[in-house]
């Protein structure tokens, strides 16, 4: 912008609006701030006209009284007249100014006319009235320069009808414009601020949509745990996406309970692509996934093996989720299988406890790998060799939820009695590699009752969970 843009922008600032998406809300700022100092303006000046009667008039004994009385009455009743077209439709019309800009007129004629028939001492006052009603209008520079303008020349011939000298009128008008024009310079400067607010509101909006795209996008590669957490970060500690994400994936330490479960047969029957993958494989492995989910695990898939994890704090809650996750698994494995005309989809559930390191084990610099790490995992690993052992598949059929020691003794101790079978591995003539101390696995059955019962336990925690919670902010508070 050159100078002579800017010369002529410092005295039409509206021209910076013109054009843009913020006009009409200037213009519906502009119209609220103006009618909200209408209705705080005029009922005062009605209180000051009364006032000035009772504790000026009055004492100084001014005549006629009836003709002081009635002036500043009528003119009290104009302003209240003008307060209330300020609260009716009137607010909302295109020359919303127009009436104020009468009264303001006549409170400076009423004025000079107060010089003639009391003295030449007011005579100061019509430019201090001109100054404060030309702030009122809030009009840019130009047009109040005018407007003060036309004011000074109403007044103009009643002072010098009250015989005020003319260099007084001269130096009030010369003041007065002064003032007028420091006063209204503001207008640019207003402008330049609310355009600067809106581009800064359009930028956090911008930054906010950014933010909601990137969670969707990220919600559509990470499991649903993992979302809804890193989106109770984002909104709880004012944290961007990335920053909530590093800080939910950050690798840690915890007590968590493991699913593993690989398909039996994967490598013969993935020769047939189309019957047996497309068909069989992919939907089943996305009920899993489903299933893992809606009971807060948190899946991943390598191939044809599904792993999960569950890391909440209760440590009680994973195993329970867990081994429920397993046997919704296996009902909904044998609901598929009997309504696929092709091959099978066959597989064994392993579940186990203890801690783990889990999050992100890839690191921020590399590709985000969402995983645990530990004993557990390892544990699964080596008993998923056992699963192929001819005397392991003795006791265990394709859908048997296995669940080790540990998971069986976590459940034990929470008082559920699930209808289960012990395997000792001494009677199979097995033994689980790295993990000789481990010496039996428990066979969970697949059945309603085992479900409901999971179902139950799973409802009380939580609700004490929540209850704990509330006591806690209770506490706080």
């Amino acid at each position: 912008m050159n100078w002579f843009d800017r010369c002529i922008a410092w005295f039409f600032p509206r021209i910076i609006l013109s054009g843009t998406a913020w006009q009409r809300s200037w213009e519906n700022q502009e119209r609220e701030a103006f009618t909200a100092t209408a209705k705080i303006f005029f009922p005062i000046a009605a209180i000051v006209y009364v006032g000035h009667y009772y504790f000026f008039d009055l004492p100084m004994e001014l005549e006629p009284a009836s003709s002081w009385f009635q002036f500043r009455m009528s003119t009290a009743a104009l302003c209240v007249a003008t307060t209330v077209a300020y609260h009716s439709p009137y607010q909302h019309s295109k020359h919303y100014k127009l009436l104020a800009a009468i009264v303001c007129a006549y409170f400076c004629f009423a004025q000079a006319r107060v010089v003639v028939n009391f003295g030449v001492e007011s005579w100061f006052f019509c430019f201090a009235i001109i100054g404060l009603t030309v702030q009122v209008m809030k009009e840019p520079l130009p047009t109040s320069l005018v407007f003060a303008s036309v004011l000074i020349a109403l007044v103009t011939p009643s002072l010098l009808e009250a015989q005020v000298p003319v260099e007084y009128i001269s130096s009030g008008a010369v003041f007065t414009l002064v003032l007028v024009f420091a006063l209204r310079s503001t207008y640019r400067k207003d402008i330049d601020n609310f355009l600067l607010n809106k581009e800064n509101l359009a930028k956090q909006e911008q930054l906010v949509e950014l933010n909601r795209d990137f969670t969707d996008r990220i919600r559509s590669f990470i499991p649903t745990v993992i979302s809804e957490r890193i989106e109770s970060f984002v909104n709880q500690n004012q944290m961007s996406v990335i920053e909530a994400s590093i800080e939910v994936l950050r690798a840690k330490e915890k007590t968590v309970s493991c699913l593993f479960s690989d398909i039996r047969g994967f490598t013969q029957n993935s020769r047939d692509l189309d019957s047996y993958i497309a068909e069989s494989v992919i939907p089943e492995m996305r009920v899993c996934s489903n299933v893992i989910e809606q009971h807060q695990g948190i899946p991943r898939k390598i191939g044809d093996l599904v792993f999960a994890y569950f890391d909440h704090d209760q440590s009680k809650l994973n195993v329970l989720r867990a081994v429920l996750s397993g046997i919704d698994i296996s009902i909904a494995n044998k609901a598929m299988n009997r309504t696929l005309t092709k091959i099978r989809v066959d597989r064994y559930i392993l579940i186990s406890t203890g801690k783990a390191v889990v999050g992100n084990i890839g690191g921020v610099d590399s590709a985000v790998e969402i995983t645990a790490l530990g004993s557990p995992v390892n544990y699964l690993s080596r008993l998923d060799e056992l699963t192929k052992s001819e005397n392991f598949r003795r006791e265990v059929v394709y859908g048997d939820v296995v669940i080790c020691e540990a998971t069986f003794e976590a459940i034990r101790d929470l008082g559920v009695n699930l209808e289960h079978k012990k395997l000792r591995m001494s009677d199979m003539s097995l033994s689980i590699r790295d993990f000789p101390e481990s010496t039996s696995v428990y066979l969970v059955k697949t059945n309603n009752n085992n479900q409901e019962l999971l179902q139950k336990e799973i409802r009380k925690s939580e609700d004490l969970g929540d209850n704990d919670r509330l006591s806690k902010l209770r506490k706080i508070a």
